[in-house]
């Protein structure tokens, strides 16, 4: 985790320790106070060898964050099927029967826009 002790600090390294005490912070490792001043200790560290006190304590390697699980078909929020939802697919599906038919476009649109407007919520 640490770089060489005898060696300077380049903003880089503060940071990656900063992002190491941050997860030990939210892992439980470490309350508040002793989260922030060692942040600080952190960002005023100039050799690797100032680091090294600020994790003595702490395990080397934080464990990953475990495997989950998902049910079959389960996309993530933000996920975009091919082709979009099937209300969306229904209103273009409309408006192109409409467009190239003497049927009237309009019920097409309404539906279209308001499948849209559903799907940014």
């Amino acid at each position: 985790m640490t770089p060489e002790p005898g060696l300077r600090l380049s903003d880089a390294d503060r940071e990656r320790a900063v992002t190491a005490l941050d997860e030990h912070f939210v892992q439980g490792r470490l309350d508040a106070t002793e989260h922030a001043e060692r942040v600080d200790a952190a960002w005023t560290a100039r050799t690797g060898a100032d680091l090294g006190p600020l994790f003595a304590d702490l395990p080397s390697h934080t464990p990953a964050a475990p495997v989950v699980r998902r049910p079959h078909g389960w996309a993530p929020v933000g996920h975009r099927r091919r082709g979009g939802p099937p209300l969306v697919r229904i209103a273009l599906l409309l408006v192109v029967i409409g467009v190239l038919s003497p049927l009237p476009v309009w019920p097409g649109l309404v539906l279209l826009l308001v499948a849209l407007v559903l799907r940014r919520r």
